[in-house]
């Protein structure tokens, strides 16, 4: 007699079958890259707090075989060396097998005294199993929610036990791909929906919650040729998918999720087979680092958290200390400096009283209107300099003139061609311990990535397209220029029954783009006459836009790259 619903993974079959699929998959290479990138952005913040401190404690719940954590470990210790941190790592397993493994893994490594480690079989979030008094600077939840009864309580311990600047980490699968086969044919396999959870059901709970968080989606596939073969291997790797042994049911209950698989693939030219399955990461900060941060002064009017973000992120009375020599004032350029959005910013959030030398601030922009608004910003220590109503290209300054040089995002609009003649001039006004900063965002941010997007929909992908931080980057490395990236990361909330928010957002500072064009006469000509109905009515733009909605606001994702560099 054949059985009505497919049984459960045992402990064996479950670390068998999650290896299968593990080699299967993109996802964990995937996620381990994102680690390996963005690690340095995972400590950077916390440094503060390790000045009365010496270790660095990190907590992995659900830790599985712990090739994931491994990676993350190694892409993470390099970077606590240089504070000359320990790193305490503790793992939370309740499989058997999968922490047998890991423990095994482990002794076998050649370790330092810089990097200690436990491994508990324990639940998380349970008192008798667990100290929920212990506080983490990092906690990571990877893969793992679908365990819980409940998903956010693990979500809400782990915030408990941040440290003050600790961020939490979740990774968990978006809902294609993999999801969409769990949601049409898991009840009818395995007879319950129990462990059916995607990065939309945490977006929406996260919200509810009131919790600050940013988001990433990481591409990732899962080769399914062995599963479409009949094989026995790719029944497991199903199996694992659909949290049930699929071997114990007959072919014919199974033919639908085949098929379905079929249509849901796409196949490269040695005609393997492979399913789209991105992840997605969330990153949440501790709550009292949200509430510090979540934090906006009443006198700051600008419509966007740009510079308020630039302003709170780095550390700019060390900057102007460090570049502080023997004359009586510090000399700064202001490339681009627009209406002083960021100058107005940096006074407002920057406490300047101890600054004992006055600052100099020379500024740089094609438009007199604005230069002469960015002028009635300034207040003690910054004095107001020369006026140069030019563009950097053109401009001819006495080189070795100045202490510190930047543009916060006013290099958009600069053709990519110019920036090697640009910093090669920049490099050149600089002293010798002068620091040169550009603020810029990334092709992954909302400013740069619509309007290629917004050229593509309207005008063919023809036109120029805005200049990233990535093509600053490109050009310092080219030019052998030393540089450091800082990365800002964070996302413009706007309630979507705000419309003039939402059109002053959208159009103005991102498609006309305001950082480059404040001057109503000069607005870039294929962007004048377009309103917000056609940007959220276009179907390509459309569709984007609406990605970013979380509940009842749009999300609006912004990675600013701060780089420092010296001639």
């Amino acid at each position: 007699m054949s059985n009505t619903f497919a049984p459960p993974l045992s402990d064996d079959c479950y670390a068998e079958y999650y290896r299968l699929r593990k080699a299967a998959s993109t996802m964990t290479s995937e996620t381990v890259a994102w680690f390996q990138k963005n690690s340095k952005m995972l400590v950077e913040g916390m440094l503060s707090q390790f000045e009365q401190r010496e270790v660095f404690y990190m907590l992995s719940v659900g830790s599985g075989e712990g090739d994931l954590d491994l990676e993350i470990i190694q892409s993470l210790l390099p970077y606590l060396q240089q504070y000359n941190l320990k790193l305490k790592y503790v793992a939370i397993e309740p499989n058997s097998t999968h922490r047998n493994l890991f423990i095994k893994n482990l002794k076998n490594l050649t370790l330092d005294s810089s990097f200690e480690f436990e491994i508990r079989d324990s639940y998380f979030g349970k008192t008798r199993d667990f100290e929920k008094d212990n506080t983490y600077d990092l906690i990571l939840l990877i893969h793992v929610l679908y365990y819980f009864e409940d998903f956010y309580t693990p979500v809400r311990q782990a915030l408990k036990q941040l440290t003050p600047a600790g961020k939490a980490v979740i990774v968990h699968q978006e809902n294609v791909g993999i999801p969409e086969l769990q949601r049409q044919y898991m009840m009818a396999l395995k007879g319950d929906e129990a462990e059916l959870l995607t990065t939309e059901d945490i977006r929406k709970r996260l919200e509810q919650e009131g919790c600050d968080y940013t988001y990433e989606s990481v591409n990732a596939h899962l080769e399914i040729t062995e599963y479409l073969a009949g094989s026995e291997q790719g029944t497991k790797i199903l199996s694992f998918c659909m949290e049930c042994d699929l071997r114990h049911l007959e072919k014919q209950k199974l033919e639908q999720l085949y098929h379905s698989c079929q249509d849901l693939a796409s196949f490269d030219r040695n005609g393997k087979a492979f399913i789209s399955e991105p992840i997605g990461v969330f990153i949440l900060p501790s709550p009292s680092t949200q509430t510090r941060q979540s934090f906006r002064a009443l006198e700051d009017r600008d419509p966007v958290q740009d510079y308020w973000q630039l302003a709170k992120e780095y550390d700019w009375l060390n900057l102007f200390s460090k570049v502080t020599s023997e004359e009586k004032s510090i000399n700064l350029l202001d490339i681009a400096c627009g209406n002083g959005r960021w100058l107005k910013a940096l006074q407002l959030y920057v406490d300047f009283q101890y600054q004992d030398k006055s600052i100099v601030c020379d500024l740089l922009d094609p438009h007199r209107e604005a230069i002469t608004n960015a002028s009635q910003t300034l207040k003690a220590p910054f004095q107001l300099g020369q006026k140069y109503e030019i563009e950097i290209q053109k401009a001819h300054l006495k080189p070795a003139s100045y202490d510190v040089i930047w543009s916060m995002h006013g290099f958009y609009m600069i053709n990519p061609g110019t920036l090697p003649a640009i910093f090669d001039q920049c490099c050149s006004l600089l002293k010798s311990n002068g620091v040169g900063l550009i603020a810029l965002a990334t092709r992954k941010s909302f400013y740069v990535d619509f309007y290629s997007r917004y050229l593509d929909a309207f005008f063919e992908g023809k036109g120029e397209r805005f200049t990233s931080a990535e093509d600053v980057v490109a050009t310092l490395l080219e030019a052998d220029i030393q540089h450091r990236v800082s990365k800002i990361i964070y996302e413009e909330k706007i309630h979507s029954n705000n419309l003039s928010a939402l059109e002053h957002y959208i159009k103005v500072e991102s498609t006309v783009n305001s950082f480059n064009q404040e001057i109503e006469s000069e607005k870039l000509s294929c962007t004048k006459d377009i309103c917000l109905d056609d940007l959220m009515s276009h179907p390509k733009t459309k569709k984007y836009l609406e990605s970013l909605v979380r509940g009842s606001f749009y999300y609006f994702p912004q990675e600013v790259w701060l780089v420092s560099f010296n001639n």
